[in-house]
């Protein structure tokens, strides 16, 4: 499943996978995948959230390469997804490097590193391993948020009733 963060995107993934004699679907074409697809581009833009839940693991895309932004890694953890993503998430080096450090992120530094971290992956006890590990770091951060909305709330009630 690759979501294409652009139109132009869209196209070339699909000709690049096309031209490699892949089997490709396409959303907005109203293709769904089947059993002989090979590779979904998934390019309705609002559906990221579904395919988080879907993917085991998610590939935080332009994080290799440099060009572009990758998304935040919390999104996919927060989903049920093991991350990988490459060393270029400079907006996000910090949450990545949490969840690097507790098990529930990889940091791949190349295409080869990625095809073997996706091999291993496959392996669904590794990957849910993983995402378990993601789950908790995102969870644990939730209820310290929780904790601050509820303070926020309390703060704004006593300043209402003065």
């Amino acid at each position: 499943i690759v979501v294409p963060a652009s139109d132009d995107d869209r196209t070339s993934i699909r000709d690049t996978a096309r031209n490699r004699g892949l089997r490709v679907a396409v959303r907005s074409a109203g293709e769904e995948p089947d059993s002989q697809s090979q590779v979904y581009v998934a390019d309705a833009g609002t559906e990221l959230g579904l395919w988080y839940r879907v993917a085991p693991i998610a590939y935080l895309g332009a994080s290799i390469s440099g060009d572009g932004t990758p998304r935040d890694p919390y999104e996919a953890a927060a989903l049920g997804s093991a991350v990988l993503a490459g060393p270029n998430g400079k907006a996000h080096r910090d949450t990545l490097e949490g969840l690097r450090a507790a098990g529930a992120a990889r940091i791949v530094r190349s295409a080869e590193d990625l095809g073997t971290a996706v091999s291993d992956l496959l392996s669904p006890d590794r990957a849910a391993l993983m995402a378990g590990r993601a789950w908790e770091i995102v969870s644990d951060g939730a209820q310290g948020t929780d904790r601050v909305v509820e303070l926020v709330g309390e703060t704004l009630d006593l300043k209402g009733a003065a």
